[in-house]
């Protein structure tokens, strides 16, 4: 019988780039650096390690500088045999001297030296750097999830002040790294020829701790498990900011672009067959994200009400339309946060050239509160390219963006047929990023911001970045960011303009005006300190341990 060794199924650069980017955080190299400088006891009996073993067999015949060891280790055991070896004194560890020359155990009268490699107290300082080292090499070492090593090692990096100044913390981080539940299945369906298709569903329920799980789906052909995770993560801070509800997120490797409306029916109508027992009005909120938007919410709506035989009244996301009879609102949320950070460093949008990556429901949006509140936006982009407008979109241009962007797979460079004095630029000859402008707005997809992109942003005389997307900014481009002192506005707290209008409609069946969805946007204070989010976050992971 011959057996065949099978190659480990890991994405080992990737593992090996996150391990490399995580050695460098503060709290890993204090952790290492605290077992490293742990000095031994002076009269202790250290016996040093023997050198490793040489090669042996072919190896030993093919290096003949070390043929000798072999016949050297067999002399040894012959000896060894004749006469038997002494037993190395085992390393103890020496009773510190009394006053009066009595030798006491530790824990008893003055505190004694801790052995080299014991345990540090539960709590302190030293025993909180570990545990977080720990938990983020464990997480490094997880294939094909750099997107979710990322978003983690960018939160810890972010409240390293809070884990140093309450200690207990960081061992809360390593249950809040871990999803509560973490669901994944099958979705078939039927093709418009009648044949069977299977694509993959994922729902990743991260934490509870703050009220019911809420989070958007995405419909793409890259979505995996690995990036349900890294949204679901993201997405537990945006919920603490916005309302008292959880972080959850899920989707389908399923692509609706090129996919009929009947098909997408048909996938969204098998999707929620499957999820409907997992969710709930108290349970877990699915919302709208890349690649569903408010068709695809209301076919999955309808399925759910079949399956339930019920309509649950009083709650928002997919279980009953929800915000999503005003997709504006997460566009809207990301222009006044931006404002607002402006207005506390004494500037405005007032007259600044705005860029905008993606075009989209967000996108847009943002582009039409831009202009609303003085600002020029001068240019929006999709996967195939971007277009520049050097007077600034109209709401007329910004009209017709959303009109060419509601037939699906349609292209953003129909927009010059509309316009004369626009520019199409395809993506193969350049970056948006490369135009000069103010201010830049991702809100496209994760990492669309590199370092590349914020040193031509910097070249071209921006002033400041706000995200609009899911973790738009690599870790680079984020360092980057600070180094220059550009004003900059995460995305868990400027992309959390619909979770703000849930919390405040919640219930309600009245239509709102678009006035009274900027009072409620503008009027959602996102702007208090951090340290005091992430300790009330940490406690409540505490507490229900």
């Amino acid at each position: 019988m011959q057996f065949i060794r099978l190659p480990r199924l890991c994405h080992a650069p990737a593992c090996a780039t996150s391990l490399a980017q995580l050695s460098a955080l503060p709290v890993v190299r204090a952790a290492r650096s605290s077992v490293a400088e742990s000095p031994l006891p002076a009269n202790s009996d250290a016996v040093a390690r023997p050198p490793l073993a040489a090669p042996r067999g072919a190896r030993a015949r093919a290096l003949p500088h070390v043929a000798h060891v072999g016949r050297a280790r067999h002399d040894a055991r012959q000896e060894a045999l004749e006469e038997p070896a002494a037993v190395p004194p085992r390393r103890r560890q020496a009773l510190p001297q009394r006053p009066g020359g009595r030798r006491h155990a530790h824990g008893r009268g003055d505190p004694a030296r801790p052995e080299p490699g014991a345990k540090p107290p539960h709590g302190s300082k030293e025993a909180s750097a570990s545990a977080l080292s720990n938990a983020l090499f464990t997480a490094a070492n997880r294939p094909l999830q750099a997107e979710y090593v990322q978003a983690v090692q960018n939160f810890v990096d972010s409240v390293v002040p809070v884990f140093d100044r309450y200690p207990k913390y960081a061992w809360v981080m390593k249950t809040l790294m871990e999803p509560e539940r973490v669901i994944q299945f099958r979705v078939p369906w039927i093709d418009d020829e009648g044949s069977s298709r299977v694509n993959r569903g994922f729902r990743v329920q991260f934490s509870s701790s703050l009220g019911p799980y809420m989070g958007g789906l995405r419909f793409h052909p890259e979505t995996t498990h690995g990036i349900a995770k890294f949204l679901g993560f993201e997405t537990i801070f945006r919920n603490a900011l916005a309302g008292p509800y959880g972080g959850a997120h899920g989707g389908s490797d399923f692509n609706p672009m090129d996919k009929s409306e009947s098909e997408i029916m048909r996938f969204c109508q098998s999707y929620m067959t499957e999820l409907a027992n997992y969710i709930g009005p108290h349970t877990d909120v699915p919302t709208s994200g890349v690649g569903v938007g408010p068709q695809e919410i209301g076919y999955m709506f309808g399925q759910y009400k079949r399956l339930r035989q019920l309509h649950p009244g009083g709650t928002e996301g997919i279980l009953s339309g929800g915000a999503y009879h005003y997709p504006q609102v997460t566009g809207y949320g990301v222009a006044h946060f931006a404002n607002r950070i402006l207005e506390h460093r004494g500037e405005t949008l007032k007259g600044k050239r705005c860029l905008i990556s993606g075009s989209g429901t967000v996108a847009l949006n943002v582009a039409q509160k831009l202009q609303d509140l003085g600002a020029i936006p001068i240019g929006v982009s999709d996967n195939f390219g971007f277009v520049i407008e050097e007077g600034g979109f109209t709401n007329k241009g910004l009209d017709e963006l959303k009109r060419i962007k509601e037939e699906r797979n349609a292209r953003l460079g129909a927009y010059i047929m509309s316009s004369t004095t626009a520019n199409y630029h395809p993506a193969e000859e350049g970056r948006l990023w490369e135009t000069p402008c103010d201010y830049a707005f991702p809100c496209a997809i994760q990492n669309d911001v590199d370092a590349d992109a914020v040193r031509l942003l910097v070249k071209n005389g921006c002033k400041g970045i706000f995200e609009g997307a899911n973790f738009p900014c690599t870790d680079e481009a984020i360092s980057l960011i600070k180094q220059h002192g550009l004003a900059f506005g995460p995305n868990k707290a400027s992309n959390g303009g619909s979770f703000a209008l849930i919390t405040k409609n919640l219930g309600a069946s009245t239509q709102l005006t678009d006035d009274e969805l900027n009072k409620i946007v503008k009027g959602k204070n996102l702007l208090f300190p951090a340290m005091s989010l992430v300790k009330r976050i940490l406690t409540l992971c505490a507490n229900v341990l």
